[in-house]
């Protein structure tokens, strides 16, 4: 199944937010590794889910535990996005 986001994701150009060394763009990140990345707060990725603002992220089951995927959170700094999603999987 082809989603359309995927073409959206590829399609990011690395402009202002260059990958550190460490980071690659495939990767799955947890907030502290983001809020480094991106040069916030510590508490920011968790403010901005509780707020529904942020770059998407994903919830694993059964332990809660938030990750975000790199890919996605370029497309959201590009954009200028300001809408958190979640997608939980088991």
């Amino acid at each position: 199944m082809h989603d359309v986001h995927d073409d959206m994701v590829d399609e990011v150009k690395i402009t202002a937010w260059d990958l550190p060394a460490w980071l690659e763009r495939n990767a799955v990140i947890d907030e502290r590794e983001l809020a480094a990345w991106i040069k916030v707060g510590r508490q920011t990725p968790a403010m901005w889910r509780h707020r529904r603002q942020g770059p998407p992220f994903i919830r694993l089951l059964p332990s809660r535990m938030v990750r975000y995927r790199v890919a996605e959170v370029l497309v959201w700094l590009e954009s200028g996005r300001n809408v958190a999603t979640t997608t939980s999987t088991a």
